[in-house]
């Protein structure tokens, strides 16, 4: 036994099984410690050639699902009875189903998939209750499925009766409360202004000066001269030709005419 255990540290635990007498491969294959090592090393194939005592240790079997992907595989090799025993607890099933999904929900026992405690509490974690419903026993199917029907139809007519039922309750609120009289407003917070003083006399008006004398109307200036005096006409009785002196531009100029 000392020889092969220092074999095995040079070589697969399960290929050098191979090699050793009847005898001794009992007895190592009873050996939890060299048993683990080889789940280890090889996978859960291993406890296929465990004895009968070991796989049907809930301890041994829990330590080997720890070296394995699937803790279900180490269970596969449980006894029958250890295998009902993991397969119909409720949390070693729900820890599974956790770690691998929901296709684990079909290993655990007939009684587990008809508990509804179990399997409610499943659809709430894993996609809800029509999920589930495909691993569950018929009768519980059957049952979830009528309660289901009656509250959808529970909630139809709750949802058409809601609105007359309203209806009737304004009416009889209205016709039980009394009319309240409208309160005057509430007085105001704002401070009131205060008073006013007496207002001032008032005084006499301004006096109006003298008006001052009009001054004396602008004088107009003597009237433009029409220029010399016509001749007396000559003996032959016809005027006396005579050329005309230019006229004279007045130099006299009227005041309003003074810009």
């Amino acid at each position: 036994r000392e020889f092969i255990l220092e074999v095995a540290d040079y070589c697969p635990p399960g290929q050098l099984l191979g090699y050793v007498t009847d005898a001794l491969r009992d007895e190592l294959l009873a050996d939890s410690g060299f048993v683990l090592e080889a789940v280890a090393q090889e996978g859960s194939e291993v406890l296929n050639h465990a004895s009968p005592k070991l796989r049907g240790d809930r301890a041994f079997i829990l330590a080997a699902a720890d070296s394995c992907l699937c803790r279900s595989e180490a269970v596969h090799y449980a006894t029958e009875e250890l295998q009902q025993e993991f397969f119909g607890d409720a949390t070693f099933m729900l820890e599974e189903i956790q770690r691998t999904g929901l296709e684990t929900l079909e290993e655990a026992t007939e009684e587990l998939r008809s508990n509804k405690e179990f399997i409610l509490s499943v659809a709430r974690n894993h996609g809800g209750l029509k999920d589930v419903l495909p691993y569950c026993t018929v009768g519980l199917r059957t049952e979830l499925l009528a309660a289901g029907r009656a509250a959808r139809e529970g909630r139809h007519a709750k949802a058409a009766m809601t609105p007359k039922v309203a209806n009737a309750a304004n009416a009889a609120n209205a016709a039980t409360t009394p009319k309240v009289s409208k309160m005057p407003p509430p007085p105001s917070k704002r401070p009131p202004p205060p008073p006013k003083g007496p207002r001032p006399p008032e005084g006499p008006p301004p006096a109006k000066g003298p008006r001052p004398p009009a001054g004396p109307p602008p004088s107009k200036g003597p009237p433009p001269s029409k220029g010399p005096p016509r001749p007396p006409a000559g003996a032959s009785g016809k005027a006396a030709t005579w050329k005309s002196a230019p006229q004279q531009i007045p130099t006299t100029i009227f005041p309003e005419q003074v810009p």
